[in-house]
């Protein structure tokens, strides 16, 4: 009876996994698309495996850790936690006021809003009118954003800081959203190409309406590029969440949580030197950009396509 069970069992699981192929393999797998599907599963848990690590060990002692740093943790210690809510704090200098996690919070959600809607208007417009517009400058404005990308500029962070000291920007956040607010990415380039496969039936219909360029622009060409708009505003959210640079040089009044982070991490206070705790502290900056990503994955992950008319 029992080896009639586990037969089952297994033809249950071998079952699953033949649709499992099925669908990661529509069509016949070749070796390239097999040895190419090993690798990202390599990679991927290897990966979750770091997550994995860093969230059991945060909940190990000093002592449980050093013993057995791979292993699952003789007891779930919770002070670590507690340590962090008390500890996680930012101070910009000796004497300045402390910032604690909810000050943090507070200014990174602008800042991640701030520069993600900067830096998105100004790609989404420019890659616009490169796109739709045929004027000269058009073509000299996508042959600076190939060359941008290609060079490494190094050595420009002491002028700039210069420059926004002397604009009365250093230490504001406008200051910061007008440093985020350029379109010299890879993100220009996409915007640029959606732009481009969209029919110029659109246009033409409205510009016998009698719709101005602005009008078109809003109400015709955004709607459309929804997809690709709110994938990148994602993706740019991610990024500036995880920024501690540009908050740590321009604007150290108004730390971030990953100012936080970074202080946190190189902190010599003795309740906070363990490597549980900071792996802790690690584990509670991470878990809100995750939730929003386990939110929109399938937005994040899908295809960026758009829908358009036969010419």
């Amino acid at each position: 009876m029992t080896e009639l069970k586990t037969s089952n069992g297994l033809a249950k699981v071998w079952t699953v996994i033949k649709k499992l192929g099925k669908k990661l393999f529509k069509k016949k797998p070749t070796v390239f698309s097999v040895v190419c599907a090993c690798f990202l599963w390599i990679f991927s848990l290897s990966l979750l495996f770091l997550f994995a690590y860093a969230f059991v060990n945060s909940f190990k002692s000093m002592s449980d850790f050093m013993w057995n740093p791979v292993g699952m943790p003789e007891k779930w210690e919770t002070e670590n936690c507690i340590h962090v809510l008390n500890y996680f704090r930012y101070q910009e200098k000796a004497h300045a006021p402390f910032y604690y996690i909810e000050d943090m919070i507070g200014f990174t959600l602008l800042y991640c809003f701030g520069c993600t809607l900067a830096n998105l208007t100004i790609v989404t417009v420019t890659a616009y009118v490169t796109a739709r517009f045929d004027y000269k400058f058009s073509g000299v404005v996508y042959t600076i954003v190939l060359v941008t990308m290609s060079l490494p500029l190094v050595g420009s962070q002491a002028s700039e800081l210069h420059v926004v000291k002397t604009l009365n920007l250093y230490n504001t956040f406008i200051g910061s959203f007008v440093l985020k607010a350029n379109f010299l990415s890879l993100y220009y380039m996409v915007f640029h190409a959606t732009f481009k496969g969209v029919g110029k039936s659109y246009s033409e219909a409205a510009e016998i309406d009698g719709a101005g360029n602005l009008r078109i622009f809003i109400s015709i060409m955004l709607p459309l590029v929804k997809n690709t708009l709110m994938t990148i505003g994602l993706i740019y959210f991610i990024q500036y969440w995880n920024d501690y640079q540009t908050p740590l040089l321009y604007l150290p009044a108004y730390p971030t949580i990953a100012l936080g982070l970074y202080q946190f991490k190189g902190s010599t206070i003795p309740d906070i030197a363990s490597p549980t705790i900071k792996l802790g502290a690690s584990i509670l900056v991470f878990l809100p950009i995750f939730i929003v990503f386990l939110i929109f994955q399938n937005r994040i992950i899908g295809n960026v396509s758009i829908g358009g008319v036969k010419e």
